[in-house]
């Protein structure tokens, strides 16, 4: 079962995400509005500059992965590593049922097509369910690190777009899933039924 955990309630962890926003402004990638780091996720709004929007959140969400998994190494973030990756993998699913079109969509979907390719995860067809492979995907965050990390440095825009047109799809078996949930119909999102009229007021 996949189970969120809060890694950003640890200051060193938070400071790498929002240094990460202000590195992006400084380059000019994007104007930085305001961001708000919550336990398990980051709201941020901003105006994109250069390059698209599908780049910006792939660098991000790579680099920040990369970097937190510096700091577990080091011992400076408390907690299990593996609890960690697991956040993020169920990141990715809860996500990508939003849709792939959308750059966020992309960005999850290069990390679960990447991840897939180098047996980061396992999907059992008979019970229907993901196994994370903890040797796996340490190896798999590193590697997609590093590639993300020479496609920025180099600045070749046409492997970029090869890069994200070879991954940011959404394959067959996770299409099924996907599929399965919605005949089930479990919802996407918690819908919140609020106001005066509910209250009786």
């Amino acid at each position: 079962m996949l189970e969120r955990k809060p890694v950003f309630n640890q200051a060193k962890a938070a400071e790498i995400v929002l240094k990460s926003l202000h590195w992006c402004e400084k380059q000019g990638k994007i104007v930085l509005d305001a961001a708000v780091v919550m336990p398990d996720h980051l709201h941020f709004v901003m105006s994109l500059h250069s390059g698209s929007l599908a780049q910006l959140m792939h660098g991000l969400k790579g680099y920040t992965a990369y970097m937190i998994n510096e700091l577990f190494k080091k011992g400076e973030v408390e907690g299990r590593i593996e609890d960690y990756y697991v956040t993020f993998m169920a990141g990715i699913f809860r996500s990508v049922r939003f849709g792939a079109a959308s750059a966020h969509g992309k960005a999850n979907m290069i990390r679960f097509n990447y991840f897939k390719e180098m047996n980061a995860f396992i999907y059992n067809e008979e019970t229907g369910k993901y196994k994370v492979d903890f040797e796996n995907i340490k190896k798999a965050v590193n590697s997609l690190s590093e590639k993300i990390l020479v496609l920025q440095g180099d600045g070749n825009y046409q492997n970029v777009d090869d890069f994200v047109n070879h991954y940011a799809n959404i394959p067959p078996d996770l299409q099924m899933v996907l599929d399965d949930l919605s005949e089930k119909m479990i919802p996407v999102d918690v819908k919140f039924t609020q106001g005066t009229d509910v209250l009786g007021l």
